[in-house]
């Protein structure tokens, strides 16, 4: 049945077949892996502002209300949507802000709008505002900076981060001198 080989024919040729199943295997895994990390390298979670602002979604004036319940004033609000793209429910969203320009702030996680906790889950296709800026009103007060040094206060760098999602970031220009205050 098996023709008649020296022995080290035969070992050459089980080597061979080892070397070739090893390659094989390896490749298969590495495709695996590969498959892994570029799922993982994007991000289900996605951040959403819309300079045409319907419905005063994305900013608005908002009262700034006591531990009495009285209003005290009025500021400026800005949200975005937090969108989860995937058909999988995203556990502990959570949502930090940092402003990134010569007058940097540190990073600080925010609010989500709706449920008043600073994470929350995200089902398939679902999205929650989050505020991330406040902005006093009238819009320039004593000693704030203005005309193009007031740029110095942006950027402003939003990152949404979840358990089982990789986080994404979206980086906002941001001057108080214009209508929306945040631009891409």
């Amino acid at each position: 049945m098996f023709p008649h080989l020296p022995t080290t024919w035969w070992i050459i040729i089980c080597l061979v077949a080892i070397i070739g199943w090893l390659f094989e295997a390896s490749y298969r895994v590495n495709r695996k892996l590969r498959d892994d990390i570029k799922e993982l390298k994007s991000s289900s979670l996605e951040i959403v502002f819309d300079p045409n602002n319907p419905s005063k979604r994305f900013w608005s004036m908002e009262s700034l209300i006591d531990e009495k319940g009285i209003a005290t004033g009025v500021f400026w609000e800005y949200r975005v949507d937090v969108k989860n793209k995937s058909s999988k429910t995203i556990r502990n969203v959570s949502l930090t802000t940092e402003f990134i320009g010569p007058i940097s702030i540190r990073p600080a996680d925010q609010i989500f709008d709706k449920i008043k906790k600073p994470f929350c889950n995200l089902k398939p296709e679902c999205s929650e505002l989050v505020p991330i800026l406040r902005w006093p009103i009238p819009k320039r007060q004593i000693g704030m900076l203005a005309d193009k040094s007031a740029l110095a206060y942006g950027p402003i760098k939003v990152k949404a981060s979840a358990d089982n999602t990789m986080p994404t970031i979206r980086i906002f220009k941001f001057d108080w001198q214009r209508e929306p205050m945040i631009y891409d």
